[in-house]
């Protein structure tokens, strides 16, 4: 009986596998498993085109084995199954076979026509590339089962006589119409799902006041409580005040405006980023997220401590 996959490795950021996890992986043994390009798994886990050699991991764009310190074997990497079949919980998705679309569409399917009409939504117009696009990702053959990537969409393209030199553009952008979430890969969720954040968020978006002193007065306060702040006025701090880790990754040079925020926040150490500390964030949840969020992060903790 197939070993079913590791599903812990889906609470993972991005990572790189080693030859050693693909040799030792019952699941990935059991299944015959083997890759030679990226794959990208629902839930996060993303398999780098850009592994190092030196670190005896597969590089996927530019050899197809690897071989392993710990052993004698050779880790061969074919991604004949997970690239033509992303796996998604139970749903999967698998690469289309493009070379069979070479005309333009000249209308979108019925069904996906009375679903926009039925929530309001304008289908782009079919002699725009977008409009072929989403046409291509709306065929009953295509929409939920099978994803298009960045060659995939040069070619589609290319087939139907549409010139663009970033053909991948004309996938990614809002429609109405909620995809798969892949990252680099494009396919319509089935049934159909309507989403317009994306698109009422940018409906008349405009900033009143004059642009150039409006930026001016946001770079003048990063030069006063940043840039300017003579060096020995900063101070050591911590990057996230919440554990007991007074080692240098833990601690970083920080302007005084830093101190306002006491234990709030965790930063990195550029201060590009910040992250609210759990009590922080307990206190005022209703502050830093929608309903609509809140229960995003509500359903992930069920998930992983609801067992």
């Amino acid at each position: 009986m197939p070993h079913a996959f590791p599903t812990h490795l889906l609470h993972h950021g991005p990572f790189l596998f080693n030859a050693r996890f693909f040799l030792k992986n019952p699941f990935f043994l059991s299944n015959n498993v083997t890759f030679h390009d990226m794959a990208h798994i629902k839930s996060g886990i993303y398999l780098r085109r850009t592994a190092r050699k030196s670190d005896n991991l597969c590089q996927s764009q530019t050899y197809t084995s690897c071989a392993s310190q710990s052993t004698a074997h050779t880790c061969k990497v074919d991604l004949s199954i997970l690239h033509k079949k992303l796996i998604i919980g139970k749903m999967t998705t698998t690469l289309i076979d493009i070379d069979t679309y070479t005309k333009k569409f000249e209308e979108y399917p019925s069904d996906f026509t009375a679903f926009a009409k039925e929530h309001d939504l304008t289908l782009l117009p079919l002699t725009s590339m977008r409009g072929q696009a989403l046409a291509l990702m709306s065929q009953p053959e295509v929409r939920g089962q099978k994803h298009i990537g960045r060659d995939e969409a040069d070619k589609f393209f290319l087939n139907i006589g549409m010139a663009t030199t970033d053909a991948i553009q004309q996938f990614n952008k809002a429609t109405g119409i909620k995809r798969l979430k892949m990252r680099g890969y494009y396919c319509l969720q089935y049934p159909f799902v309507a989403d317009t954040t994306d698109l009422v968020k940018r409906k008349g978006a405009s900033i009143s006041g004059d642009k150039n002193a409006i930026i001016d007065s946001i770079k003048e306060w990063w030069r006063t409580h940043l840039v300017d702040v003579p060096n020995d006025e900063w101070q050591t701090g911590h990057l996230d005040p919440t554990i007991g880790d007074a080692s240098e990754k833990n601690l970083a040079y920080q302007p005084p405006i830093q101190g306002k925020y006491r234990d709030r926040f965790k930063f990195d150490e550029y201060f590009l980023k910040m992250w609210p500390t759990a009590h922080e964030l307990c206190a005022k949840m209703h502050e830093y997220y929608t309903e609509k969020e809140q229960m995003m992060i509500f359903a992930y903790f069920m998930q992983k401590f609801g067992k």
